[in-house]
């Protein structure tokens, strides 16, 4: 009898798993739906990191290069739109990022307007001379804005030096606009096409150092280049030059101040 019941006890269990099979099986209270709760983890994980500031210590040696600044890095690398959602947040990068991108943004709309008015200028060279300055400048603004946006892409050395570069494209742009108006305009008598190659030419050399540069001091090597050469400029304007004298006062007063931050910019690291 004992026996009967148990046999009918087994059959029993066995036709309830049976059918019990043909159903859709109940996850386990220790699994997750990786299409809710696995995506969603992964995105909150996501966005606490790039919200996450770092000490000094913690940073990358490519990204921890002024010393004087001991927290609020961004974390490394960062995706391009992490980057840019993080320009809105506060950092140890919003600073530059702030007085770099609010100019830009009140030039701009001035830049459209000389843009649009354009054909309307007298063609004299003052006025040719005065867009390539107004480009160059917000270029300037807008270069060295994108560096500080995009720092934290750089996951290594190498791809930091080409992010750098762009920020350094900026300052050679400004500075090589800067010696071809000048002496465009400091020999007006000259050929133009004469005198924009030998102004443009230290600007290709120095282009060319800046792209090979690995620190700040190779850096500042390429820049005084180009300083050199314009301060060579400066006093053939005077002496056989028949652009204005009194403008040479203040471009050496200007070239002055460039070369003691590039000084300061150099001895600081």
């Amino acid at each position: 009898m004992a026996r009967r019941r148990s046999r009918r006890a087994q059959s029993v269990a066995e036709s309830e798993a049976s059918e019990g099979g043909d159903g859709a099986s109940e996850p386990s209270a220790g699994e997750t739906q990786p299409d809710q709760c696995g995506r969603g983890g992964a995105h909150h994980r996501h966005r606490a990191r790039r919200h996450h500031r770092l000490e000094i210590s913690a940073v990358p040696p490519h990204l921890a290069f002024n010393k004087h600044i001991v927290g609020g890095y961004r974390p490394s690398p960062l995706s391009a739109r992490d980057c840019l959602a993080s320009a809105l947040e506060l950092h140890n990068e919003t600073w530059n990022i702030v007085t770099h991108a609010a100019p830009l943004l009140v030039a701009l709309p001035y830049l459209a307007l000389l843009l649009a008015q354009w054909e309307s200028f007298e063609a004299t060279p003052q006025r040719v001379l005065l867009l390539p300055a107004a480009v160059c400048s917000a270029a300037v603004l807008a270069l060295s804005s994108a560096y500080h946006i995009f720092m934290p892409l750089a996951g290594t050395e190498t791809t930091y030096q080409r992010i750098l570069f762009v920020d350094v494209l900026g300052i050679w742009l400004l500075q090589a606009a800067a010696a071809a108006i000048s002496s465009l305009q400091g020999f007006v008598c000259a050929d133009p096409v004469l005198v924009s190659t030998l102004s443009l030419a230290p600007s290709a050399l120095g282009l060319w150092l800046l792209w090979r540069a690995k620190d700040v001091r190779m850096r500042a090597g390429a820049f005084a280049v180009m300083t050199a050469a314009r301060m060579v400029s400066h006093a053939l304007r005077v002496v056989v030059g028949t652009g204005l004298h009194a403008g040479v006062a203040a471009l050496i007063t200007a070239e002055a101040l460039v070369g003691a931050g590039g000084l300061i910019n150099a001895a600081r690291f």
